[in-house]
């Protein structure tokens, strides 16, 4: 069984010197920020001068490089260590915007949902609407059935072949609706 601790070691547990002040941890979220950014950049920039330093010891006497390449190394360590402090703030981060991505993703499915549940019952509006023509009843609109009492009457179709053709018509205004 392994634990791990979410506590980072200092430098100084490290036994590598701090460049710069430690930042608090119980600063402002936003100081934080600013203060990290800026130990960075004057680490970069400490960084840079101290290899065009290492480039001239090189080229003059290659003997006296190691303390500078003991400096470039202490500069490292304190730029990885400013990095992994930054870590937790960083994975918060990402996981705020992968939840609003999901919350977005959800409330578009939700919407399209929606919409097609309206377009169902818009559907089912619309075939109640439609009088049944092998009973005469339905809630189809009056002139509809006025018309059909003036005027002359058809031989009526088989049950089953009404029945039939109906169901077609609600497939087809389905297959219109969804397709």
């Amino acid at each position: 069984m392994y634990t791990l601790s979410n506590q980072l070691p200092s430098l100084e547990e490290q036994g590598v010197v701090r460049l710069g002040a430690p930042i608090p941890p119980d600063s402002a979220e936003k100081d934080a920020h600013a203060s990290k950014v800026f130990e960075l950049k004057k680490l970069s920039k400490s960084l840079l001068l101290n290899f065009l330093e290492l480039a001239g010891i090189l080229a003059i006497n290659p003997r006296d490089a190691a303390d500078k390449l003991a400096d470039l190394q202490t500069i490292f360590y304190n730029m990885h260590q400013h990095i992994n402090e930054w870590r937790p703030h960083q994975t918060r981060e990402a996981l705020i915007a992968m939840l609003q991505g999901q919350l977005e993703r959800t409330r578009n499915e939700t919407r399209a949902l929606h919409e097609v549940t309206d377009s169902v019952r818009k559907t089912l509006v619309g075939l109640a609407d439609v009088e049944d023509p092998l009973s005469g009843s339905g809630s189809g609109n009056s002139t509809a059935a006025a018309d059909s009492k003036t005027a002359p009457q058809k031989p009526e179709q088989p049950r089953a072949e009404s029945k039939r053709s109906r169901q077609d018509d609600v497939w087809a205004a389905l297959d219109e609706t969804f397709g």
